[in-house]
């Protein structure tokens, strides 16, 4: 399988491993150029019979975090719905959870789908807002973000906000 060079420090046993006792893997991609990095959870829909999580354009650490403080409330009996509106998982911020397009899944969620064994598991990505808390598809969304976070439920590359993150994971 292919590992994007950006993952920096992952290994397959470390992943295997943090599943087994935690429940979950966090896999971080760094940021590179004007392309924003993300962050995924791998273990959660094995473990909780939940959607994996990802989320964009977050400070690495603070995308860890976040991560990992949705897969807290997940073991400890929440859910997460698609498009399901949740209150401070970001200081005072309420993020809301997409559904992931499949097609998204070979490209920004490899290490997942070489645990799984391929794509057939469910995906949530968390969408935050801007500090007027307006959402990225949003007309008045900071402009000066919308980089930062694709539109994974969108198919379409231009729909999804993907082009320019694509071009650059192919140099």
């Amino acid at each position: 399988m292919e590992h994007d060079p950006r993952c920096e420090g992952l290994d397959d046993e470390k992943l295997v491993a943090d599943v087994k006792e935690y429940g979950w893997h966090v896999v971080k991609i760094l940021e590179k150029d004007e392309t924003p990095g993300w962050a995924f959870s791998v273990g959660l829909y094995k473990n909780f019979n939940h959607p994996e999580i990802v989320v964009f354009g977050l400070n690495d650490e603070v995308a860890h975090f976040l991560i990992n403080a949705i897969g807290d409330l997940v073991r400890a009996g929440n859910r997460f719905a698609a498009d399901g509106l949740y209150s401070d998982l970001i200081d005072t911020y309420s993020c809301i959870f997409k559904p992931v397009n499949p097609v998204w899944y070979h490209d920004f969620l490899g290490y997942a789908n070489w645990f799984y064994g391929g794509e057939n598991y469910p995906v949530l990505q968390c969408i935050w807002p801007d500090k007027s808390r307006r959402f990225p598809w949003e007309p008045e969304f900071n402009p000066n973000w919308v980089w930062a976070q694709p539109l994974l439920f969108n198919a379409e590359a231009d729909s999804a906000r993907t082009v320019a993150l694509l071009e650059s994971m192919a140099d």
